[in-house]
């Protein structure tokens, strides 16, 4: 899946795209508690847990997470990325 198929994962962790792992890891911990079924207030929403933990699984991997921002660059120009029912943009 290219980053052209796949939604914004900087969008989904509410995060700039030059944000350290600290700020990755304590982002994913915030928001986790949101949508998991375990401890989530309201009903918890699991496609939106799903899509917090993929974009975690990418963001927090410095291999995985150097091909994503490269798809993202190569895509920028002529496509526009997925929003995110939900997920409010960063911008």
């Amino acid at each position: 899946m290219n980053a052209s198929t796949r939604p914004n994962y900087y969008e989904i962790r509410q995060l700039p795209p030059f944000a350290n792992p600290a700020l990755v890891i304590a982002a994913y911990r915030i928001l986790s508690k949101l949508y998991h079924p375990d401890t989530a207030k309201e009903e918890a929403d699991l496609e939106k847990f799903r899509l917090l933990q993929e974009a975690y699984d990418v963001l927090n991997d410095p291999k995985k997470r150097l091909d994503y921002d490269s798809e993202l660059r190569l895509s920028a120009p002529s496509a526009q990325h997925e929003t995110v029912p939900g997920f409010q943009s960063y911008n």
